[in-house]
């Protein structure tokens, strides 16, 4: 009983839910929360240890979790694509996710964290009935070889309508075709001058 009592004031001390009981305690429930997608390397805490993950910060006003709390997306086991690829168009969005939460608080006490540290939520339907609050810029351009690459040793990157090559990440691999054209807007990190010819690395966040 004194293990029960505990257990429960720990997970009342997490916060992560303001329906949290005995009984439901580890339960999966199915949840629908709103608020707005972020990449980890946007949140105050996230963006040390787990810069390229999606999350949801959740409205202050939500029924069921906890507002202004922070979760970590995930795709359905069933789906190979990743979250950061699968729901990139997304971010910065306001959002409503019907999804699959467990009440676990995270088992990290060791001292340096990861991506697995972060209660999550397990996506089934995303819906997007606010607006967007990207400014991202527009890409457009054909998926080629980097200059001085031969055929059989084709690397390929995408090589924008300037005539600039990138890398690109959270971008479905079956879109990385040589001639594959290509719009999407993205975030651009560039890059030091490495004479591979890339002039940086873009995030994708929606492929137009």
């Amino acid at each position: 009983m004194l293990f029960a009592i505990t257990t429960y004031l720990g997970y009342k001390h997490y916060g992560q839910t303001k329906t949290i009981t005995p009984e439901n305690i580890g339960k999966p429930q199915e949840i629908i929360v709103k608020g707005v997608v972020k990449k980890g390397k946007d949140l105050e805490l996230q963006k040390s240890y787990c810069p390229d993950q999606l999350y949801i910060l959740v409205d202050k006003g939500n029924a069921y979790i906890g507002g202004g709390q922070v979760f970590q997306l995930r795709t359905p086991d069933n789906l190979k694509v990743a979250a950061p690829t699968e729901y990139a168009k997304y971010r910065e969005s306001v959002v409503k996710i019907t999804g699959t939460y467990q009440n676990l608080a995270p088992n990290c006490s060791g001292i340096n964290k990861d991506c697995s540290c972060d209660p999550f939520i397990l996506v089934k339907d995303i819906e997007k009935p606010g607006s967007s609050f990207s400014t991202s810029p527009i890409f457009s351009g054909v998926i080629s070889c980097l200059p001085d690459t031969a055929d059989e040793d084709c690397i390929l990157a995408f090589l924008d309508d300037s005539g600039n090559f990138y890398a690109l990440r959270n971008i479905a691999d079956d879109l990385i075709v040589k001639g594959t054209t290509l719009s999407f807007t993205g975030e651009l990190t560039p890059t030091p001058n490495t004479g591979d010819g890339v002039e940086g690395v873009v995030d994708v966040i929606e492929v137009r």
